[in-house]
């Protein structure tokens, strides 16, 4: 693949076929997805995940966040973008969580509330409609990364957990959706943490620990892999409080600009590309299990995925919970 294309189009929410000619019969893929709020920096990361991030001010695989669309308030990735990396990695970018951005191109454009006329107002339809992204990736993913930057929302990890809630059961036979509850199981991914844009004094040992901690406090009933696969390595103290296994948390600092000095100005911590090749193997190494019962093929995932993205959008417990929001 030379560019990304589109999994799931931004403007109704469909599912497209465009990357069915990418894919291989083979089972010996990976499937990563990634969800954050807006300029969080999530198609940076991905770009970083696939080899091609490229100088500063250069060319990026998925297209970040210009200036102007800063300026304009608008967020750039729509619905869900597709990536087949050379060594078979799926990757999958995601349109911004709870955006006033979307929010604002479903009133303007859509002219209607995209989920039906049970929901009462606009932002419920963009709370279910990022819920149903959510839950969607934690059902087809291997491993989702949750990007944050400046400080760690709770808001967010709250709806994590709502969408993990909501996510459907994986039916027994993957080509049988229709299944009875006896008849399903339930898959979970592994969930990593990442908090982008750090400055200097977030890679302190006593804050990595703290938000370690946290990490570890709210999601310690969730069935979610949320430890034990991914760490800050160059961090050498632990955070000996803890009485269960570390979050998968990592930091990224601001990418660097270009040195004009003669010495390298003091960080404190390992540069931006030397960071994101650690998260780069560290995610590439996180373990791998099967999606469902039976072993799928890339192309079989593609067909699995599809059918999954429909049963979330006509799943009742969507409607349901839209009803309870205030």
């Amino acid at each position: 693949m030379l560019t990304p294309v589109k999994l799931i189009d931004g403007e109704n929410l469909q599912w497209c076929d465009n990357a069915m000619e990418f894919l291989v019969d083979q089972t010996n893929f990976y499937v990563v997805g990634i969800l954050g709020l807006q300029g969080s920096g999530k198609s940076t990361v991905m770009s970083l995940l696939a080899g091609q991030l490229g100088e500063i001010g250069g060319r990026q695989l998925f297209k970040p966040e210009t200036r102007e669309l800063r300026e304009k308030g608008e967020h750039c990735t729509s619905g869900v973008d597709i990536y087949v990396t050379s060594e078979r990695m799926i990757l999958l970018d995601t349109q911004p969580l709870l955006s006033a951005s979307v929010m604002d191109h479903m009133i303007q454009f859509e002219k209607k509330i995209p989920c039906g006329t049970d929901y009462r107002a606009t932002e419920i339809a963009l709370q279910i409609q990022s819920l149903q992204i959510a839950a969607f990736l934690l059902t087809v993913c291997h491993t989702v990364i949750l990007v944050q930057d400046w400080f760690t929302d709770p808001n967010l990890l709250r709806f994590i957990q709502s969408a993990e809630m909501l996510k459907p059961a994986t039916p027994t036979n993957p080509h049988d959706l229709s299944a009875s509850i006896e008849d399903t199981t339930d898959y979970y991914p592994h969930l990593v943490f990442l908090q982008n844009k750090c400055r200097q004094g977030d890679f302190s040992p006593s804050t990595v620990c703290e938000m370690e901690e946290l990490l570890s406090n709210v999601f310690q009933n969730s069935k979610l892999k949320s430890t034990g696969s991914v760490l800050m390595e160059f961090i050498p103290i632990r955070c000996e409080s803890l009485h269960m296994d570390v979050a998968n948390l990592f930091l990224l600092p601001e990418r660097e600009t270009e040195e004009t000095g003669v010495l390298p100005s003091y960080r404190g911590h390992p540069g931006f590309n030397s960071l994101g090749k650690s998260l780069t193997q560290q995610i590439m190494s996180v373990p791998r299990s099967s999606l469902t019962h039976t072993a799928l093929s890339e192309k079989n995932w593609f067909h699995y995925a599809a059918r999954m993205w429909e049963a979330v959008k006509k799943s009742s417990l969507f409607l349901e919970y839209g009803r309870l929001l205030p």
